[in-house]
């Protein structure tokens, strides 16, 4: 049997709230390809450029690999973020650019990159079957940028601020 990281009365209001935004845009991640499946052409884009160009191309049921990806992805942090594994969290001594989190901080950090995780999933998602169907790159697809920027920066600040 697997042991709770941390106990239920332990888990902050607000991370429950990540935990559930969380599964809905993983679902929204299945239902956005699953209703558009139809209506796309044979060919889609498979991958864009960091201008935003498509330079890649494929079979339209390429668009159900983003959300294979996004749930094996998601399903791996949450098992991590709901396991009491040594190994996942414990350095056996902290160096100097470690830091020591506690159990409920260790929690936070993972709910915030779950979140942000399938938020990225999702708009990766939506902007592969728009460019499909319109042939043009949505106009919003800097946004990927500032959630990977995000994916960084605000674990950490989580961190530190958990000090």
């Amino acid at each position: 049997m697997v042991k709770k990281f941390i106990s239920e009365d332990e888990i902050p209001f607000y991370t429950r709230v990540f935990n559930f935004i969380s599964l809905a845009l993983l679902a929204a991640t299945w239902i956005v390809p699953l209703m558009a499946y139809d209506a796309l052409p044979e060919t889609v884009p498979s991958h864009f450029n960091l201008r935003g160009e498509v330079d890649g191309y494929g079979n339209k049921v390429l668009v159900f690999l983003i959300p294979v990806i996004a749930t094996f992805t998601t399903g791996i942090l949450w098992f991590v973020m709901n396991t009491k594994n040594p190994y996942f969290r414990k350095f056996r001594k902290p160096g100097p650019y470690q830091i020591q989190l506690s159990e409920q901080a260790q929690y936070r950090v993972l709910s915030t990159t779950n979140l942000l995780t399938a938020l990225l999933f999702l708009i990766v998602e939506v902007t592969m079957v728009e460019s499909a169907r319109t042939a043009i790159v949505p106009s919003y697809f800097f946004i990927i940028f500032v959630i990977c920027g995000l994916l960084i920066i605000l674990p950490l600040v989580e961190a530190f601020r958990s000090k």
